[in-house]
């Protein structure tokens, strides 16, 4: 075969794919590149609705094909939103031969509240809603609206205001009755 090839990007391009179009000839095999399929759909297998302040937790996803088989090599990506204190790890992971995939969510002991694990893979996404409880007064408060002062707080105030301005017991009131 022969080519005249011009100088440039289209004439190396043409080249090496005369190269390897003879070379396939010559040898008489044909290179096959495979690559694992995109993940039709991800499933939670495994995990947990709560995780105490302070505690970790395992969630295992199972990502399969448009067929219902599972998806080997597919590379998953873990995110956790909504607790800044909780993190997954690791944040990325491949799925095995059959298709399932594990992270463990750790939380820190400063926050509660609610929060979403999430496993995506291509279009495929399973997600689990999780729950870090407030327990005995310890974790501060995380909402947006702060909570209200006690209602005695008010009745001291007010007393506290008539005392200063002179309207209420005074210490020489106390001693002119002595």
């Amino acid at each position: 075969m022969i080519m005249k090839l011009g100088p440039g990007p289209i004439g190396r391009l043409a080249l090496s794919v005369s190269i390897a179009a003879a070379a396939t000839l010559a040898v008489g095999t044909t290179l096959v590149m495979a690559y694992p399929g995109p993940a039709a759909t991800a499933t939670l297998v495994s995990g947990c609705s709560t995780i105490a302040a302070g505690k970790s937790c395992a969630y295992e996803f199972l990502f399969v094909n448009a067929s219902g088989q599972p998806v080997t090599g597919a590379v998953v990506a873990f995110g956790v939103a909504g607790a800044s204190t909780c993190s997954a790890s690791p944040t990325t992971g491949s799925t095995n031969s059959s298709g399932d995939v594990t992270t463990t969510v750790s939380c820190g002991t400063t926050r509660c509240g609610t929060f979403t694990v999430t496993a995506t893979s291509g279009p495929a996404t399973a997600s689990a809603k999780v729950t870090v409880p407030c327990t005995g007064g310890t974790l501060p408060f995380t909402g947006a609206i702060p909570p209200a002062p006690p209602p005695w707080l008010w009745g001291l105030v007010g007393a506290a205001v008539l005392v200063l301005a002179g309207g209420g017991l005074s210490l020489r009131r106390l001693r002119g009755l002595n």
